[in-house]
C-alpha cells in the first residue's frame, strides 16, 4: 500500500514540474547597456576606496595643487585674490596624475588575475571600457572637489 502511495505522489509532482518548465518564456531579459556599464562603474569606483590608493592619490593631488597655487604662483605676493594661479597649474597636475588613474584600471585586473573572470562576464568591451572610464573620471572629480 505504501508503494502505491509513493508512486502516486511521484506522478503528481512530475506534471507540476513539467508545467512550471513550460511556463518559462525563454531566457531572462538581458540588462541594458546602462545597467551593465553602471555595474562596472560601481565595482571600479568602490575598488578605489577599498585600498589606500585613494587616500594617497587625493592627499598628494591636493597637497601639490596647494603648493603650486600658493607658493609657486605667488598668490600671496600678488595681492590679488583670484584663481588664476590655480587654473594655471591644473593642466600640468592633470597631465601627471590622470594617467596614473588610467593605468591602474587594467593593470590591477591583470595583477589580481580577475581579468579572465571579467572577460567571461556577459559584458561587451564597450561596457567595460566605459564603466572603468566613468569610475576614473568620478574619482578625479572627487579629488578636484577636495581642492576647494
Amino acid at each position: 500500500m505504501s508503494k502505491a502511495r509513493d508512486r502516486s505522489s511521484k506522478q503528481d509532482v512530475a506534471p507540476a514540474v513539467a508545467s512550471r518548465a513550460q511556463n518559462n518564456f525563454g531566457p531572462p531579459p538581458t540588462p541594458s547597456v546602462f545597467a551593465r556599464t553602471m555595474s562596472v562603474f560601481r565595482r571600479e569606483f568602490a575598488a578605489y576606496f577599498a585600498t589606500p590608493v585613494a587616500a594617497v592619490f587625493i592627499v598628494m593631488f591636493v597637497a601639490i595643487a596647494a603648493l603650486l597655487s600658493f607658493q609657486m604662483a605667488g598668490l600671496y605676493t600678488r595681492g590679488q585674490a583670484d584663481l588664476r594661479s590655480f587654473f594655471q597649474w591644473q593642466p600640468w597636475l592633470g597631465m601627471f596624475f590622470m594617467p596614473a588613474l588610467g593605468m591602474r584600471l587594467w593593470s590591477d585586473e591583470r595583477r589580481s588575475g580577475s581579468i579572465e573572470l571579467l572577460m567571461t562576464l556577459p559584458l561587451t568591451t564597450r561596457d567595460m571600457v566605459l564603466g572603468k572610464f566613468l569610475a576614473a573620471w568620478a574619482f578625479a572629480c572627487v579629488a578636484l572637489l577636495l581642492t576647494t
